[in-house]
């Protein structure tokens, strides 16, 4: 864990140098850095329950009160309508809309009419065939 942990400060000194576009990266790796697992030094605290956490975070960051052209014109969007604990510290498992299987890993994730803006980013490649 202390490896992976020193990789994401590494990171973190990279990212501030991206584009705006890769913003929600540098937000979901700040949040994964200064946000450990719920779950201790357990089994869920394992590379890929650390890397599910941060393609969610992704996701969140990356969709939740982004804008797209149309939007703006618009004036209607005011981000996500239900965001419960994302981005917490609670695990994946307790965030509005994810349900999980007994070993705590995400099968099934639902945000339809949730006011999803942005993109959708690759990073939730490292769940989607969970789900």
């Amino acid at each position: 864990m202390m490896k992976s942990m020193t990789i994401l400060f590494s990171l973190l000194n990279i990212l501030p140098a991206v584009t705006s576009q890769a913003q929600y990266l540098y937000d979901a790796t700040e949040f994964i850095a200064n946000n450990p697992s719920p779950y201790g030094s357990t089994a869920f605290n394992s590379i890929a329950y650390a890397a599910q956490r941060y393609a969610m975070s992704c996701l969140y960051f990356a969709t939740y009160a982004q804008t797209n052209e149309y939007m703006i014109e618009e004036d209607n969007y005011d981000g996500w309508d239900d965001s419960d604990n994302w981005v917490t510290d609670k695990g994946v498992c307790e965030w509005y809309g994810v349900t999980c299987d007994e070993n705590n890993f995400v099968r099934e994730l639902d945000l339809s009419g949730n006011n999803l803006g942005g993109t959708f980013p690759n990073e939730v490649s490292v769940i989607a065939s969970a789900l």
